[in-house]
């Protein structure tokens, strides 16, 4: 019935569950024989919830045996253990007749609310209280995850033309014919190849322009015949053609590709609602709690509090 001194931690959790325990159970007088679920305030019913030890005229039930070894992750027979000890050291404080002091009004209140919370709020709490309505906006918040068209990840190398650029197409033209035959020279690249050789004095004298991981999606950035070209490209590693728009001329190489997605709401509802659930919960406890502040009128005395912070 004691407490296994060769296992400390084990004692450690059966005396607090002791102490979780012992302002609620100091309320019952040792003459009352508990009828009713304090959690739930229904009577219990003996043939699915059983007496399964009695201290004196207390009684200890099965659900109060599940509910103590759920809480603090031990069996039934260690939780049972530390109920019986809750019930004798309980009724031996009884006797003393102790009075009220900071420490036990605190863990007073503390039992009352965790079965104010339990009774009453957290019936209200399952995850499928989660409307639709609430659901949605995430859904549409992400939607560009879930609903998108096929994409390009490229690796495009430019030489600029024309009167901002300093240059003329006909002399980008030629820059490019010689660049796309050193490219030509190798059969395939990496992307680190392409550093290297983008970031060799030759092209870079040449002021030779490279946009690392551009995405491309059909009309954007590139649009009309550029996109179409680009989007055109079908593996990873592979080449476009050479192509022009109003800034200069360009080449691309394919670095990933992104396949197009088209995920409904009705499909993502369950993973949503399973994802937002925690928030929602915390949300919903604490809109309940300044709502209940507003009305036993909650106030403050700022300066007080801020003089704490400065000790």
């Amino acid at each position: 019935m004691g407490l296994p001194l060769e296992k400390p931690m084990l004692a450690t959790r059966i005396l607090v569950g002791i102490w979780l325990l012992l302002s609620a159970s100091c309320e019952r007088q040792k003459t009352n024989i508990t009828t009713e679920d304090p959690w739930t305030a229904k009577p219990r019913a003996p043939e699915s919830d059983p007496i399964v030890a009695k201290v004196g005229t207390a009684s200890i039930h099965a659900s109060d045996v599940k509910r103590q070894a759920e809480q603090t992750g031990t069996n039934a027979r260690v939780a049972l253990d530390a109920l019986i000890d809750l019930e004798v050291l309980a009724d031996r404080a009884r006797t003393l007749n102790f009075a009220p002091n900071a420490d036990t009004l605190r863990a007073q209140k503390k039992a009352m609310v965790d079965v104010y919370m339990k009774r009453e709020f957290e019936p209200t709490l399952g995850i499928e209280n989660i409307k639709d309505d609430e659901l949605r906006p995430i859904y549409e918040r992400a939607r560009s995850f879930f609903v998108r068209p096929r994409g390009l990840r490229l690796y495009v190398m430019t030489f600029t033309a024309g009167p901002t650029f300093g240059r003329t197409f006909e002399e980008s033209r030629s820059l490019m014919r010689d660049f796309h035959a050193a490219l030509k020279a190798k059969k395939a690249w990496t992307v680190e190849e392409l550093d290297e050789l983008t970031a060799s004095s030759r092209w870079v004298e040449k002021k030779i322009k490279v946009s690392k991981g551009l995405v491309q999606s059909p009309g954007s950035p590139f649009y009309g015949k550029p996109s179409e070209i680009l989007m055109a490209l079908t593996k990873v590693g592979e080449f476009s053609p050479v192509f022009e728009n109003e800034g200069g001329l360009h080449i691309a190489m394919c670095m990933e590709i992104f396949e197009a997605k088209n995920i409904s709401f009705e499909l993502m509802r369950d993973e949503i609602r399973s994802t937002y659930f925690p928030r929602w919960k915390k949300e919903r406890f604490l809109a309940h709690a300044d709502k209940l502040a507003q009305k036993f009128g909650v106030t403050v005395n700022d300066q007080a509090l801020s003089v704490l912070d400065e000790k």
